[in-house]
């Protein structure tokens, strides 16, 4: 009989701890999927806020009068800024073509295809509003399942369409 009692003791315990072992096991995987969520989210916003932020920061240092307008080249949705360099013209267009946003500075006058700019980032879709009777701009930049907005101010007066 005391035998018998000794295996049953050593089962039992080998039961608690396969049991611990598999609890281990599920908290951790249950964890990990968790990180993997969370680490593709914070992505997500990172790509499509710093997309924002990039466009905010060559808004503002375009921002004089006439120096900002927004409209298509290409068929894709662009924001013109202007820059004055000794007696030339210069325009950087920031558009959306092909899933991602791209940026070229060329002369005013200078012919170009859409694919002849650089590439910023990997985007679904940018778009870039205003309303004639204000100066404000609106930009919406989606990444996959998150779209990001942001109002900018056109100080120097109403942003013009092209």
């Amino acid at each position: 009989m005391r035998k018998n009692a000794g295996l049953f003791d050593t089962l039992i315990g080998l039961l608690i701890m396969f049991i611990f072992t598999a609890c281990i096991l599920l908290v951790l995987a249950g964890g990990a999927r968790v990180y993997k969520g969370i680490s593709e989210e914070l992505r997500e916003q990172y790509s499509s806020r710093t997309a924002l932020s990039y466009i905010t920061a060559k808004l503002r240092s375009s921002d004089f009068e006439g120096g900002v307008s927004a409209g298509e080249i290409g068929g894709c949705p662009a924001l013109m800024m202007y820059e004055q360099i000794e007696s030339e013209l210069y325009v950087m267009y920031i558009y959306w073509y092909e899933g991602a946003l791209w940026e070229l500075f060329c002369g005013a006058d200078d012919e170009f295809l859409p694919s002849d700019g650089q590439e910023i980032m990997e985007l679904v879709s940018v778009s870039f509003e205003f309303r004639e009777d204000s100066s404000l701009i609106k930009i919406v930049c989606t990444q996959e399942n998150n779209t990001a907005q942001q109002y900018v101010h056109i100080r120097s007066g109403k942003a013009e369409r092209a």
